[in-house]
């Protein structure tokens, strides 16, 4: 019953923090137009690049050192990797500085913002926190749209107010969430270089190999992006960011679902209640249903998109429809990746992705020749790569269960 309980609080939380940015769409695309957001979703790709290589997976990294070794030095590995994240931020944010380049610098310490809030989290997770969880996740999205709408109105609407917006917001919340982490819990401040040493030694063996598995994650979700600003003009990347934006409310949904029941399919696996044979039946089911999201968008007429985001992103629509047909894949995906998690093979799963990943970014140059408009059709082709990779590698492993029975 604890179980649910928690489990039902993150997903509330992750729900709720998701679903405000999307709630901030509407304002953030009249306020900006069609060139200040194609800026926007440029800044936000390269802040994701940025936390591929200042975090070096430190959520990861806390997560196992607690599960493997327990609570007792967790403080060492968090501060730890502050110190090494701090480091690493350094020389961009004194470059930033020297060149009085605003938008870097903001770039730069929301990629540090973001790396110090997911390692919050995690830590929580660990601990069974979920309202602290839960908290923190509301409060961060809050304080982001309540500064965004501050800067917007007290200052002016631009894409690098939007960026300090996130950087203030997130600084907010991992201050407010140290402050009530005090009250529970007594800070010791150990300087021990010896101590210290082991600290940053396992973070950066952790992190460092999984920095590949992290890029190829950044080559799928944000390159095109950075590609589209280089050969396109903003207002085209703006349409096109726009388009995904409203997509990407079915893989908020689709991620919640998922949280919600992979405890009781591992539980059903552990039980023997559930096998592969099941999971290959939901699979190919599954394909009933991804297309409904995207047809459901074909069928709302355009005068909604512009209700919803401005008068300027006319074409928004097409991009969103194409956006959800790659999107809908993830259900499939999950079932899949689900099996290959709860047996282990954590290695085909970064196996596959990577592969999809590299396919992506085939596609994505190849249509690059071609048009803007067959770009989205990158998600769908190389999401159906990884999902017949994923196929076959859960097909190797029921056989090899198979052959040991």
């Amino acid at each position: 019953m604890s179980l649910v309980k928690n489990s039902s609080i993150y997903i509330f939380g992750e729900i709720l923090a998701k679903l405000l940015p999307f709630l901030l769409l509407p304002y953030l695309t009249r306020k900006l137009g069609v060139d200040g957001f194609g800026e926007l979703a440029n800044a936000q790709a390269y802040i994701v690049l940025l936390v591929v290589f200042i975090g070096l997976s430190q959520d990861g990294a806390v997560a196992r050192y607690f599960y493997f070794y327990g609570k007792r030095s967790i403080g060492l590995i968090v501060s730890c990797g502050l110190v090494l994240s701090l480091l690493f931020a350094l020389p961009l944010i004194v470059f930033s500085l020297y060149t009085h380049n605003l938008i870097v610098l903001y770039i730069a310490l929301a990629a540090l913002s973001q790396v110090i809030l997911k390692v919050q989290l995690s830590l929580r997770q660990c601990q069974k926190k979920a309202f602290e969880y839960t908290c923190i996740q509301v409060f961060s999205g809050v304080f982001t749209v309540a500064i965004t709408i501050f800067l917007f109105e007290t200052l002016k609407a631009t894409y690098a107010n939007r960026v300090l917006a996130i950087v203030i917001a997130n600084f907010l919340t991992f201050f407010l969430g140290l402050y009530f982490y005090a009250q529970t819990t007594k800070l010791k401040l150990n300087f021990c270089w010896r101590i210290r040493r082991k600290g940053f030694t396992y973070i950066f063996m952790f992190g460092f190999p999984l920095v590949f598995h992290q890029l190829s994650f950044f080559m799928k979700g944000q390159l095109d992006r950075i590609l589209i600003h280089e050969n396109f003009t903003p207002a085209e990347l703006g349409m096109y960011a726009a388009g995904f934006q409203l997509a990407s409310i079915l893989s908020i949904l689709i991620m919640a679902i998922n949280k919600a029941i992979v405890p009781f399919i591992y539980e059903g696996f552990k039980k023997k209640e559930i096998n592969f044979l099941n999971v290959i039946s939901w699979f190919h089911l599954s394909f009933l249903f991804i297309g409904l999201p995207a047809l459901f968008a074909f069928l709302i007429p355009e005068s909604v998109y512009q209700m919803i985001l401005g008068d300027e992103f006319v074409g928004s629509k097409f991009y969103t429809v194409l956006f959800l047909l790659g999107l809908g894949l993830n259900i499939p995906y999950l079932l899949l990746v689900n099996f290959l998690f709860y047996h282990g093979e954590n290695k085909k799963i970064a196996f596959s992705t990577i592969c999809s990943s590299v396919i992506h970014v085939f596609f994505v140059y190849l249509f690059l020749q071609i048009g803007l408009d067959w770009i989205p059709v990158s998600l769908f082709l190389s999401n159906i790569i990884l999902i017949i990779i994923l196929y076959f590698s859960c097909k190797k492993v029921y056989l090899s269960q198979l052959t040991r029975t």
